[in-house]
């Protein structure tokens, strides 16, 4: 899949990963269900390599 984003959509897209990414971090904190923290962790873990991935593709660019 080829995604094109314009300046502007790239750093949106970037700034509403990382806020997603430390709200999770929080709320990783707060959860006492193991299960749901468990599933926060792994979704915490896609944001990050996704944040990785678009960090490459500017460096690239």
């Amino acid at each position: 899949m080829i995604l094109e984003l314009s300046d502007e959509e790239y750093d949106l897209l970037v700034h509403l990963l990382s806020t997603h990414d430390r709200e999770m971090i929080v709320e990783t904190r707060h959860t006492s269900s193991r299960e749901f923290k468990e599933k926060l962790k792994a979704e915490q873990a896609t944001v990050e390599a996704l944040l990785e991935r678009l960090d490459a593709m500017k460096m690239a660019a």
